[in-house]
Formats: C-alpha cells, sequence, structure tokens
C-alpha cells in the first residue's frame, strides 16, 4: 500500500499520515491474530475449555477489574490510536516538546518517539500530545 505513493514530492503529507496509519493498523492486527491464535490453542485442551466457561461466567466482574488496574495504560491506547488516525502529527513532523526541536521518527499505540536535533531521542507517553 505505500509503495503507491511517492516520497520524493515537496508535500508528502497525505504518505506520511498513510504511513503512520498502516503502521499503527499493523500492530493491531498482529496483537489480534496472536491472541485469536493463543486462544485457540488452549481452547484444544478440555481443562482450558473448562476454566474459560467460568472465566467467561464471571467476565463481568473481572472487566470491572481489569479497567481499573489498566486505567493507565488503555489511555496511553486509545491516545496513541486517536493520535495516528486524527492527524495530530504524524511519521516526519517537526515538533517542540520539552523546550527540544526534533522530528516524530514513531508513533505506537503507548509512546511517540522525537528525534532530538542532536541525535537524542525523547520518548513521551501519547496521551503528552
Amino acid at each position: 500500500l505505500l509503495t503507491k505513493y511517492s516520497t520524493d514530492t515537496k508535500d508528502n503529507r497525505r504518505f506520511r499520515r498513510l504511513k503512520t496509519q498502516v503502521i499503527l493498523s499493523r500492530r493491531v492486527a498482529v496483537a489480534l491474530v496472536i491472541t485469536v491464535a493463543v486462544a485457540c490453542v488452549l481452547l484444544t485442551i478440555p481443562q482450558v475449555r473448562a476454566l474459560g466457561a467460568g472465566i467467561l461466567a464471571s467476565a463481568g466482574v473481572l472487566s470491572v477489574g481489569a479497567g481499573l488496574a489498566l486505567q493507565g495504560s488503555l489511555t496511553n491506547v486509545f491516545a496513541g490510536m486517536q493520535l495516528a488516525f486524527t492527524d495530530a502529527i504524524r511519521v516526519d513532523d517537526v515538533v517542540v516538546v520539552e523546550k527540544q526541536w526534533g522530528t516524530v521518527e514513531e508513533i505506537t499505540m503507548t509512546y511517540v518517539v522525537v528525534h532530538i536535533w542532536d541525535d537524542r531521542r525523547l520518548i513521551l507517553p501519547s496521551t503528552y500530545f
């Protein structure tokens, strides 16, 4: 998909937007496929299947507890997805963070890597942006 767009144009905003979205979508898809594959493998074991039925019966209580425990992580995940799909920032954008200027090198679901002008990398949580 990314090979269809030219990177040698002066204004490559569309390519950078698509690149950011494709990278994040790929990571979500890989995580989803791995989760489903592990679940399918584990469901072939009868004892695990019985355990899964018990966990599913108490899923409401577990989801509330897990939601409270993972609140900070989930906040960063949703902020990362929002950054990628709303064009707030894109890969290769020039930004000023913490009184330093640099380019956005990578956007993940939980953090953003900014390549600072003096060859350092500043890793900030997605909620910072």
